[in-house]
């Protein structure tokens, strides 16, 4: 009796074999066939047996089975080709690879399956050759039968291919469909599997939320949930190290270990075989594995299998090889790393226009994904500097370990396999030579120890950590630095508890700086317009010669963060007390980064270095005693000097403060909008409701109306109930026993030792001018019909007692002129929505235009022509600046003040200003 084949799996071999015997004698469009070695991957760990990720047999249209063309399912004659799980099966499949055509196989029907332009599954045509063969004992009678119908049908499929119907795709854009497709489809369920061991294990949980605390700010923006986040992390950990693996095979034997890996190893087995590969290769970084990597589900485990399997039977030439690792590195950033990856070409504009010396070692101490490190070897090399010696004096390190991964990855080439990388882990405030770091020589396998050098360039894109969240393992370094800059200052710089993280870290580099040595570093651009910012700057002039400050005038730069930057370029100082003798650079660059090319790019980096302006950037020097005078004697922040501002030389004696004649107000916040705004119909009594300006969104007009009520009651409830004042005690019972977005009473929250819980005074908060807390493309003060309430969003400012005879009405002419706008725009700095970042401090600090040095004449004019710009709404200021009527009120006061000459740079100062803020949001 015969023996019959009786499962799929081995039919499936069968038909590959028989394909590849075809294939090899003609020359079609198909070259090759595959899939014996993800169908082997049948059974889990456990014994059970397992769906396969990938189509039974994968088409190829090389012999290096690179590039794939389709993908068969193939079933015996028991399972119909109508089947519906057998149908969704085959096309599941194709989609995950990206391939626009599948073949049910049964061995009595075949069917190809086309995707078109829609996205929609259609058959294209169904062949009927085989109705002979009726069950799976007919499939081994009748093999003459449908392999003579295969070598037909092959035929068919190459005519196919060759009118453009099947498409096929290439190794690098199977293995992005693969990536993400493998993390999206089981983060979940990784994420649920590690959720539920936590409860056996609490020391699960309690890392995961260690890790998270410390990683969701940089890194993992886009997923809330940190088991989520670390099951993803922990996918492209290992997918990451499969495909690393494979790309080092012909130069690592024991990396040839992945070719035999089968679902029915364990991840920890698998775990051991990386462990191996980096005792004798530098790529710890790359191979190292994720805590709790070895707990996943067999459903998840199967499906990493199949994709180290997928990879098996792939030819790799160096061409390919250095697309595989750009796309992995591209992949992985796009999948984990997130919105403050720095773009290639902002890593160009950084090194170009800051570094000089290239003979020495550099760094980048908070590498994350290694993209400046690989510019700067690139740079390097390109200089005639040896890739192996390039690669010596380059080092990059980080505190977090997955960055890493992905870093080691970037800065490795198939041409540089057998160099070692120095990428290692390290707290950047943990980078001196006291510690060695050890790393695996990739050409012997042997462990190499180095002393940390002083590093000629550090470039770095620094966290964007802002003060609120700084950890508290990073306090004690915090301490150590604020008494070290204590002490070399004697006592003249304390950083403020509101200063962002890379304050201290940039103080910290000039440890580890070269004599003559340079930073350059990629930071917020909020130091430029804050408080905080203030001894950070004067920090810099004292340890270092500030060479260049650079912004984008064109645009964020950082597309998906709600924040700008600046570039710092700084030089080690020799001696501290000696003080800054050349001008500091403020660099804007007019075009946005995506729309230079790279030569471009570093052709500005260079006339940067030259200190030379040209078509797509614009330079203005400033020396340290012109800084100090413009930011101390005028008010203006750093931000605003990236500007000509050298006509405020002419406003000497002609400004005063504003604060010398108002009081400045921040809008009211009590703490619980509907309680204490009321809206329509609310019945409170009169004498307990004050009139409101709520948004600035309101104000159409210079002259602005109050737009809601505000409840104002001091009065006790016994004093409410003898008035009988029904409609208030009413309004206050309502919100006796609400809770607020925490859940905490209303009742424990609003009371204070100074009010009670639903009291609201006037006493101070009432405003005859107003202006926008975050202006946008209005600049303005607009004048309340009288003094009222504002909100919480606004900045109000009232004479004081001293100036009550003044004319308000003046005072809100010269507040809304040329200068008048200047001084707002030049006291805050831009948010990354574009918004002008203001504060009740920096209003108190800026200058107005001195009414009591105008005759009454000119007092006069100026109101008349005002009066005439407030007949019109408040528009852009962009657009309104150009209008005859702003035009004529604006040279009226410059000339009163007799500076009629400045007008056109003043305008150009503010029109530059402004424009370059809300490109943000453009």
């Amino acid at each position: 009796m015969v023996r019959l084949v009786e499962n799929e799996r081995s039919w499936a071999i069968e038909l590959i074999s028989e394909i590849n015997s075809y294939l090899s004698s003609v020359n079609l469009q198909m070259k090759k066939a595959g899939g014996e070695t993800t169908i082997n991957n049948y059974r889990n760990a456990d014994g059970s047996k397992r769906k396969i990720m990938f189509p039974d047999v994968l088409i190829y249209s090389d012999s290096e089975r690179n590039n794939l063309l389709q993908g068969w399912e193939v079933k015996l004659p028991d399972v119909p080709v109508h089947n519906e799980e057998y149908i969704r099966d085959a096309q599941y499949k194709a989609n995950k690879l990206g391939l626009n055509s599948t073949v049910l196989w049964n061995f009595h029907d075949v069917v190809l399956y086309v995707k078109d332009n829609n996205g929609h599954w259609r058959v294209e045509h169904q062949w009927n050759n085989l109705n002979s063969i009726q069950n799976r004992e007919d499939v081994h009678k009748q093999q003459d039968i449908w392999k003579n119908f295969l070598i037909d049908f092959l035929i068919e499929l190459s005519d196919f291919y060759t009118r453009g119907i099947i498409e096929e795709r290439k190794l690098v854009e199977i293995s992005n469909s693969l990536t993400t497709f493998l993390i999206e489809d089981n983060k979940e369920s990784l994420a649920q599997y590690l959720r539920t061991l936590s409860r056996s294990n609490r020391l699960i949980g309690i890392n995961i939320s260690k890790w998270w605390n410390i990683a969701k700010n940089e890194y993992l923006q886009d997923e809330n949930d940190e088991f989520i986040a670390y099951s993803k992390n922990i996918l492209l950990n290992w997918i990451i190290r499969f495909t690393f693996g494979h790309i080092i095979l012909n130069t690592h034997t024991l990396a040839t270990q992945l070719q035999k890996i089968t679902s029915e190893n364990t991840p920890a087995e698998v775990n051991k075989i990386f462990q191996s590969i980096t005792e004798t290769s530098d790529f710890y970084t790359i191979f190292s594995s994720q805590e709790y990597s070895e707990l996943l589900p067999n459903s998840v485990w199967g499906r990493l299998v199949d994709f180290n399997a997928f990879l098996n039977d792939k030819i790799l030439d160096h061409g390919l090889m250095q697309q595989l690792l750009e796309n992995s590195v591209s992949q992985y950033k796009r999948e984990v790393i997130g919105q403050f990856t720095t773009p290639e070409k902002l890593a160009l504009l950084l090194l170009h226009s800051t570094v000089i010396n290239l003979d020495g070692n550099d760094i980048d101490p908070c590498c994350g994904t290694g993209i400046i490190p690989k510019k700067i070897i690139e740079l390097k090399v390109a200089s005639g500097i040896s890739e192996e010696e390039a690669h010596e004096k380059t080092w990059a390190s980080d505190k977090m370990l997955f960055p890493l991964q992905i870093a080691n990855m970037s800065i490795t080439t198939h041409t540089s396999m057998n160099i070692i990388n120095k990428v290692f882990q390290r707290n950047v405030f943990g980078l001196n030579n006291n510690i060695p770091v050890k790393l695996t020589s990739p050409a012997d396998g042997n462990e190499r120890e180095y002393v940390l050098p002083k590093f000629m360039n550090v470039t770095s894109n620094l966290p964007f950590i802002p003060f609120e969240i700084i950890e508290e393992s990073e306090r004690e370094y915090i301490s150590e630095i604020s008494e070290q800059i204590n002490h070399d200052t004697n006592g003249n710089i304390t950083f403020s508890r509101r200063s962002d993280f890379y304050f201290y870290i940039i103080t910290y580099l000039n440890s580890i700086l070269d004599e003559n040595g340079r930073i350059g570093v990629i930071t917020s651009n909020s130091w430029l317009g804050t408080d905080s910012g203030k001894p950070f700057y004067n920090l810099l002039i004292h340890y270092y010669n500030v060479k260049t400050i650079i912004i984008s005038g064109n645009k964020k730069w950082f597309p998906n963060a709600n924040v700008m930057s600046s570039i710092i370029v700084l030089e080690k100082k020799l001696n501290s007390l000696q003080l800054q003798e050349h001008p500091i650079n403020f660099v804007v660059l007019k075009k946005s980064l995506n729309d230079l090319s790279d030569d471009e790019i570093i052709n500005i980096g260079h006339d940067i270095l030259l200190g030379d302006e040209n078509d797509d950037i614009s330079i203005n020097p400033y020396s340290i005693s012109e800084i100090n005078s413009y930011t101390n004697d005028y008010q203006i922040s750093l931000n605003s000097l990236f500007y000509d501002v050298n006509w405020l030389n002419d406003l000497e004696g002609k400004i005063v403060p504003v604060s010398e004649i108002f009081d400045v107000i921040r809008g009211i916040r009590r703490g619980w909008d509907p309680l204490f705004y009321p809206e329509d119909g609310h019945n409170i009594e009169s004498i307990y409701i004050q009139r409101l300006l709520k948004s600035s969104r309101s104000i159409t007009h210079y002259d602005a109306q109050t737009d809601s009520d505000a409840f104002c009651c001091s009065k006790s409830i016994e004093e409410l109930t003898n008035l009988n004042h029904i409609g208030a005690l009413s309004w206050i019972d309502r919100f006796k026993g609400a809770t607020n977005n925490t859940g905490k009473p209303l009742t424990e929250v609003l009371g204070s030792g100074r009010q009670r819980w639903y009291e609201m005074t006037s006493d101070g908060s009432m405003a005859e001018l107003v202006t926008s807390l975050n202006p946008g493309s209005r600049l303005f003060w607009a004048k309340l019909e009288e003094p009222s309430f504002i909100n919480q969003r606004l900045i109000g400012i009232s004479r004081n007692s001293a100036f009550q005879n003044l004319d308000i009405n003046l005072l809100h002419a010269l507040l809304n002129s040329l200068v008048g706008q200047f001084f707002i725009e030049s006291t805050g700095f831009g948010r990354g929505l574009g918004a002008l970042d203001l504060s009740k401090d920096n209003i108190q600090r800026i200058n107005m235009l001195n009414p009591n040095i105008l005759s009454n004449n000119q007092r006069n004019i100026i109101v008349q022509s005002f009066n005439k710009l407030k007949e019109n709404p408040i528009g852009n200021t962009l657009e309104e600046i150009n209008t005859p009527i702003r035009s004529q009120f604006d040279k009226i006061v410059l000339e009163s003040f007799g500076m009629l000459d400045k007008y056109e740079l003043i305008k150009e100062s503010l029109i530059r200003m402004q424009s370059s803020r809300l490109s943000a949001n453009s």
